[in-house]
């Protein structure tokens, strides 16, 4: 389909007067060609382009004016975009959507083959399935395969020590971590949150993860492997992973095959101090890595729990899309920021609420500000982006948490219930057919409409509700946090 504006209302164009703020929405034969018009001293007006097609087919639009200038913002539609439109999808993402993106491709790929015997063991109790193993003490030892780059194969074997264990957390620290790095009342610290903060967000809303090992707690294992997953003198860091294969009994029995390289626990891989820059002339200092284990705590814990939980609850043959399940996790730690902060969903906060009290900041920087960060992302290249790419790159995440947050929003009532739906699909359902069995069935309308707010929330006078956010002033977090004006 094409979009044209007519100049000057002529040609049988369907012709629209805009007071300032008005949205008017076009479809069908009405958005083939159409007309706003303008005042003697000038009028600015915004397209917002949407093509209700999942497989990635293209929208053509063509603007043309009456005899007048066209002022346009470098981050808005026009004409000259397209002709960037091929080499920019071409790009290639940077080095951590990458790992993000190859982490669960393997888990897939490696992994998927492996559910049967998974299974199987489990029903029968069989191999470390029916073991009972003694909670590990203090200053324990222990080894751990780091291996990111494959599932079962080559493992890299660490020392850990158990440094702190608390009611839901096994706190390990690897032996080599470079020195000057998290105390012991740090670690502590750590599995505190997890306990009093983290677990109860994410169970709540998500449910409960397996317990495989059979000791009721996680392995918050933090260890320089994480820190080499960084490059030396990129302007990008890695705070931690979880990697489904842990998940796997470690024996295969028959012709079903194990995964080798399993933990066989549930567990996940955090970042470490490196005041020093050991690791590739990296610096991490304790400070920034305090600040980021807490959101990143919240984040993992849920993709243990989403493939925990299609693996052995749910019984799903496959496991979550990359991009929902990363939603997710972003929903997961926005979920905490509410419980640290106090505040709730549909209070529509604006930067001057956060910045209310310290107990607030101090939550939205743990907990929240890197979501908006990632929208900033997906708005600067939105022709090239959506919520449901199939990776995991940084714009598809924004993309895809915002999409949820405005989900929820709309949706109404429960949103324990909707999250829980979304991480709890049965068996078959997953991706798209996930969203719209457990958001809407009419969801390209609402992803259109998400368009649409993205821009109008708390400015367009004339939107309508569905046109609006109502937990976040978008247009407000977006530019404080970001330090740039609106697009």
């Amino acid at each position: 389909p094409w979009w044209v504006l007519a100049p000057p209302c002529q040609s049988g164009a369907s012709a629209f007067n805009l007071g300032v703020g008005e949205v008017a929405l076009l479809s069908g034969a009405a958005a083939s060609e159409f007309c706003v018009q303008g005042t003697p001293t000038g009028a600015e007006f915004i397209a917002v382009p949407f093509y209700s097609d999942f497989s990635g087919s293209l929208l053509r639009v063509s603007i043309a004016t009456g005899g007048t200038t066209i002022g346009v913002s470098p981050n808005r539609i026009t004409p000259s975009r397209f002709a960037l439109l091929q080499s920019l999808a071409s790009r290639q993402p940077k080095q951590d959507d990458a790992f993000e993106t190859g982490l669960r491709q393997r888990s897939i790929a490696e992994l998927t083959p492996l559910i049967p015997r998974a299974r199987a063991a489990k029903q029968e109790s069989a191999g470390r399935f029916n073991v009972v193993v003694a909670l590990p003490q203090i200053g324990d030892l222990i080894k751990v395969n780091t291996n990111s780059s494959s599932g079962c194969a080559n493992p890299n074997l660490r020392t850990a020590r158990v440094v702190a264990i608390t009611n839901r957390a096994i706190v390990v620290s690897d032996t080599a971590n470079p020195a000057n790095g998290l105390t012991t009342e740090d670690y502590q610290s750590f599995g505190a949150t997890f306990d009093t903060l983290v677990y109860p967000v994410d169970t709540l809303n998500f449910g409960d993860p397996t317990d495989i090992d059979n000791n009721q707690r996680v392995v918050l294992f933090f260890t320089r492997a994480v820190n080499e997953l960084t490059p030396p003198n990129q302007n990008f860091f890695v705070g931690g992973f979880f990697f489904s294969r842990d998940l796997f009994p470690i024996t295969g029995a028959g012709s079903l095959q194990g995964c080798a390289g399993s933990n066989f626990a549930e567990m996940f891989y955090l970042l470490v101090p490196d005041p020093a820059g050991i690791v590739n002339q990296n610096v991490r200092t304790t400070d920034f890595v305090k600040s980021t284990t807490v959101g990143t705590l919240a984040h993992e814990f849920q993709h243990l729990i989403n493939a925990s939980r299609h693996l052995y609850v749910n019984l799903n043959p496959n496991f979550e899309d990359s991009f929902l399940d990363e939603g997710l996790a972003h929903i997961a730690e926005e979920l905490t920021f509410y419980r640290a902060s106090g505040f709730a969903p549909g209070q529509n906060l604006n930067f001057q609420a956060i910045q209310s009290s310290q107990t607030a900041q101090a939550a939205f920087d743990n907990f929240g500000a890197a979501n908006f960060r990632r929208f900033r992302e997906f708005l600067s290249s939105p022709l090239i982006n959506s919520p449901y790419a199939s990776n995991a790159n940084i714009m598809t995440r924004g993309a895809i948490w915002s999409f949820l947050r405005y989900a929820a929003d709309r949706r109404g009532g429960s949103e324990n219930e909707m999250w829980f739906q979304l991480a709890n699909p049965p068996a078959g359902v997953h991706g798209l057919s996930n969203l719209t069995r457990s958001v809407t069935s009419d969801l390209s309308a609402w992803v259109r409409d998400w368009t649409v707010a993205n821009y109008a929330d708390d400015f367009a006078t004339g939107a309508q509700p569905v046109d609006m956010y109502s937990s976040w002033n978008v247009r407000s977090m977006v530019s404080a946090v970001n330090q740039s004006s609106w697009p």
